[in-house]
């Protein structure tokens, strides 16, 4: 079963200064979140996609579903390993014909890269993020 944790941001369009302002922000948070680096990956004019690289054992800290071990052990995964977590910030038009609105989120889904095994240190970074643009997750 996959799950998403998804902000609405108040934008008209991406933004991708402000995206870039808020990762840095994460970056130096800190409070038992030591990430290592990051990477934006624009995905054309209307997604960006962020990797947040740190030692997997910060998942055995941030695990909130007690699966930390079993998933280590089945994917013979050492705390030393680096791992990374995916952030996806999208914006999608109006769509006039099917009366739908214009909608800017961002949005930490279980079933994208290593997401599923780092989602306890997934979720802390996207409420990092959420709390810096003053919005909170609507879990999908």
């Amino acid at each position: 079963m996959s799950w998403q944790n998804r902000y609405l941001l108040p934008w008209e369009r991406l933004d991708r200064d402000r995206i870039a302002a808020a990762v840095e922000h994460v970056m130096r948070s800190g409070a038992g979140l030591p990430l290592l680096r990051y990477k934006i990956e624009p995905h054309g004019a209307d997604a960006v996609a962020v990797f947040f690289y740190f030692r997997a054992e910060l998942e055995r800290k941030w695990d909130l579903l007690s699966s930390a071990e079993r998933n280590f052990r089945l994917y013979e995964i050492s705390d030393e390993n680096e791992a990374f977590v995916q952030i996806d910030f999208g914006h999608t038009p109006a769509d006039p014909k099917l009366d739908l609105p214009a909608e800017t989120s961002f949005e930490f889904y279980s079933n994208v890269s290593g997401n599923f095994v780092f989602s306890g240190v997934g979720i802390e970074i996207a409420e990092r993020i959420g709390r810096y643009f003053g919005v909170k997750c609507e879990p999908l």
